[in-house]
């Protein structure tokens, strides 16, 4: 779960983790395009080529192939999306992976949520502060208002 303001650019990364030669994989990432805009993405692994096939529906596929294994952890890509709307979901989905002797890999993924940060505020006085009180507010987060 990542915590963001609307207006917001954050970045998403997938990773590699305990991986033992990964050669190929094809997997989806969705999420709604009221909630987020794609404004980036880019492959860190260069040792794996990628083809990506994106739509206007927040749905981009990656499929990557490798004449060699990659036998090494860490980010295989990144994707920067600008928060439209908070509580907004980020799904991943692997739908293929194989070794060099192409035998399936299993692979987990998981999603994201991207929760509001509450940096935005708006206040309303509810009670004015005098000399011998304290004054009383209500904060409004910008998120509520969607």
């Amino acid at each position: 779960v990542s915590s963001a303001s609307v207006g917001d650019t954050i970045t998403v990364s997938v990773n590699l983790s305990a991986n033992s030669g990964l050669a190929g994989i094809q997997f989806t990432v969705k999420f709604n395009t009221s909630e987020f805009q794609l404004v980036s993405d880019s492959v860190k692994e260069s040792n794996l080529f990628f083809a990506t096939t994106k739509s206007s529906n927040g749905t981009i596929q990656y499929a990557g192939t490798s004449i060699d294994a990659i036998n090494a952890s860490g980010t295989l890509l990144t994707f920067k999306l600008k928060v439209l709307k908070t509580d907004g979901k980020i799904s991943l989905s692997v739908n293929d992976a194989i070794d060099v002797n192409d035998k399936f890999v299993s692979v987990s993924a998981s999603g994201a949520t991207v929760k509001c940060s509450h940096a935005d505020m708006k206040w309303t006085i509810t009670k004015k502060a005098t000399c011998t009180e304290k004054g009383e507010k209500k904060g409004t987060c910008i998120c509520e208002l969607y």
